[in-house]
C-alpha cells in the first residue's frame, strides 16, 4: 500500500495505522466474501429495500451483493433509519446514502429533491399503535449517553460528553418540583460507557427511580405514563411525537446543529413548549402541566403545530405498507 510521504509524527502514526488496521475484506479476504455473499443472497432481484443505514451497516457480505446487484441495473431504495434525518446539518451519512440509492424513503421532508420520495414511517407506526396517555401514570424521562470515543461525525455532539450530559441531568433534577420528582421514571441507556450514571445520580437523588429496560420495553413504559420527558437529541421524541404523546423535550444547542431551514418548525414546537433549550425550562414546564398534561396537549394550536412537525419529520399512515407496496412495484417496473 503506497502511503504519502511524512511530514510529522501524527501524518508517521497515521500512516503505520492505515496499513495496520484497514479491514481484511477490503484487501486479503475481499473475493472470499464477495463469493460467500453471492452464494448466499438471491441471484436474481429488480429492487433492494434497506432501512438499515447502508453506509453503517456491519454487514459486509450484504453490501459486498448490494454492490453487485446496482453494477446490474439493479434499484437500490433506501429509507430512514432514524431521527436526525432531515433536521440536522453536516450529517454525511445522509449526503452518502443519496447518492448511492435510487429512491430514498423520508418520514416526510426533502419533497423537493428528485430521490426522495416522502413517506409514511411503518417503524414510528408499528412503535406507537393505540397508544395514549396514562392520566395516573408516571412521568418517563428519556435519557441517552454518547459512545466516549468518537466513531464518526455527527450533527450533534459525540465523544466525551457524558459528564456534561450528567450535569444536565442534575440541573433538571434541582428544578423538578417536588411532586413531580415522585412520579418520575428515568428511563437509562442501555448502555452505561463506565460512567456510573445510575449510582452518581443515586447518591445525591436516593428516592429516584430507574430503569435500563430491562422489564418493560420503551412502548410498555409508555403506556404506563402520563407524560414523557426527552433530555436529549435523537429518535424518541419523534416516536412519542408522533404517537401524539403528551410530549417535551430539551438539549443543548451548543452540541446539536440544526438546519436553518427547519428552525421556523423548531421555534413553533418552543413556542408551544414541546422544546426546550434548557433542563431548567423543561424542569420548570413540567412542574407546572405534570398534574394533567392532556389539558396542556389537546389543545387545538398545539394539535395543529405538532402534526405540521409531524408531517414533515414523523408522518404516520395506517396504510403505510400498502404505500410503500406500490412505490416499490413501482421501481421494479422502471
Amino acid at each position: 500500500i503506497k502511503v504519502p510521504d511524512e511530514t510529522n509524527e501524527f501524518e508517521s502514526i497515521l500512516n503505520n495505522l492505515l496499513a495496520e488496521q484497514l479491514p481484511k475484506s477490503f484487501l486479503e479476504d475481499y473475493l472470499a466474501i464477495l463469493d460467500k455473499s453471492t452464494e448466499t443472497y438471491p441471484k436474481r432481484t429488480k429492487v433492494i429495500l434497506n432501512s438499515n443505514k447502508m453506509a453503517l451497516s456491519p454487514d459486509e457480505g450484504f453490501r459486498f451483493w448490494v454492490a453487485s446487484q446496482v453494477e446490474k441495473g439493479v434499484k437500490l431504495v433506501l429509507a430512514q433509519h432514524g431521527g436526525g434525518y432531515g433536521l440536522t446539518s453536516n450529517e454525511w451519512i445522509v449526503k452518502h446514502e443519496l447518492e448511492i440509492c435510487d429512491k430514498f424513503f423520508t418520514w416526510g421532508w426533502g419533497a423537493e429533491q428528485p430521490k426522495i420520495s416522502p413517506m409514511a414511517s411503518g417503524i414510528l407506526h408499528s412503535i406507537g399503535c393505540n397508544i395514549e396517555s396514562d392520566p395516573n401514570g408516571e412521568i418517563l424521562w428519556v435519557n441517552s449517553l454518547a459512545c466516549p470515543f468518537v466513531v464518526r461525525y455527527n450533527a450533534s455532539a459525540t465523544g466525551n460528553i457524558n459528564l456534561n450530559y450528567l450535569l444536565e441531568q442534575k440541573r433538571f433534577l434541582n428544578v423538578i418540583c417536588s411532586e413531580a420528582y415522585k412520579l418520575l421514571l428515568m428511563r437509562l441507556f442501555p448502555v452505561d460507557y463506565g460512567l456510573n450514571e445510575k449510582e452518581q445520580l443515586e447518591d445525591i437523588y436516593p428516592s429516584l427511580k430507574f430503569s435500563r429496560g430491562e422489564i418493560f420495553t420503551f412502548p410498555q413504559q409508555i403506556r404506563r405514563s402520563r407524560l414523557c420527558v426527552h433530555g436529549y437529541y435523537g429518535t424518541t421524541w419523534l416516536e412519542t411525537l408522533s404517537m401524539n404523546f403528551p410530549t417535551v423535550v430539551f438539549w443543548d444547542l451548543n452540541k446539536v446543529h440544526t438546519l436553518a431551514s427547519v428552525q421556523p418548525y423548531l421555534d413553533d414546537l418552543r413556542r408551544l413548549k414541546i422544546l426546550h433549550d434548557t433542563p431548567e425550562s423543561a424542569a420548570e414546564f413540567v412542574n407546572e402541566i405534570y398534574e394533567d398534561p392532556l389539558l396542556w396537549w389537546m389543545s387545538s394550536e398545539l394539535q395543529q403545530v405538532k402534526d405540521k412537525f409531524c408531517h414533515l419529520f414523523a408522518r404516520t399512515s395506517k396504510n403505510w405498507l400498502k404505500e410503500w407496496k406500490e412505490e416499490l412495484l413501482k421501481m421494479a417496473k422502471i
